[in-house]
């Protein structure tokens, strides 16, 4: 993330296989990914891969700052453009830059959505984000995405299976590793 540290991808050779998540995805579209973006994009997939509903995740510096699932009490219960929409307007300020996930494919529609919806703080700016990622694109979907900025990265990747997941963190001077807790 910074230029005066040096910084590497581990390759998926350690990872879990057949897991899903942020580590085996294929990206699309835009810049190279950076720390920060794999740490912020991990928070947002693995989050948003634990709801059921259609559900939108927004994150930014690891921190959700905006989560809307769509439900039966809308007009269309599988409207994932309005669970898009409240996501943003949680906290716009913080969305602005930020991650933003889906727990189902992105359609032309939703892509249009994405690429146009202005910002409720001011009605004018569009918003900017990092990455979008989903489980999948339709052709359409992932060419109008495609159009919304050349350094947008856009990400494609399998849910996360948590039944064949573990933490594995970093501590001083090594590392811990337990079962993910699935309660």
């Amino acid at each position: 993330e910074n230029p005066h540290q040096a910084a590497f991808y581990v390759d998926q050779s350690l990872g879990e296989h057949d897991a899903g998540g942020l580590a085996l995805s294929t990206q699309h579209h835009g810049k190279e990914m950076s720390f920060n973006n794999f740490l912020d994009g991990d928070a947002a997939y693995s989050c948003v891969c634990d709801f059921v509903e259609p559900t939108c995740v927004i994150v930014k510096h690891t921190n959700p700052c905006g989560v809307a699932s769509a439900h039966s009490g809308q007009d269309d219960p599988n409207d994932l453009r309005q669970a898009y929409r409240w996501a943003v307007e949680a906290d716009p300020v913080s969305a602005f830059g930020g991650i933003v996930a889906f727990n189902r494919p992105v359609t032309e529609e939703l892509a249009k959505e994405i690429r146009e919806f202005r910002s409720p703080q001011d009605g004018d700016t569009r918003m900017f984000y990092e990455i979008v990622i989903a489980p999948g694109y339709t052709e359409k979907g992932l060419e109008v995405l495609k159009g919304k900025s050349k350094t947008l990265r856009i990400l494609e990747a399998k849910p996360h299976n948590q039944t064949k997941s573990k933490g594995l963190k970093q501590i001083g001077g090594g590392f811990v590793l337990q079962e993910d807790d699935l309660l």
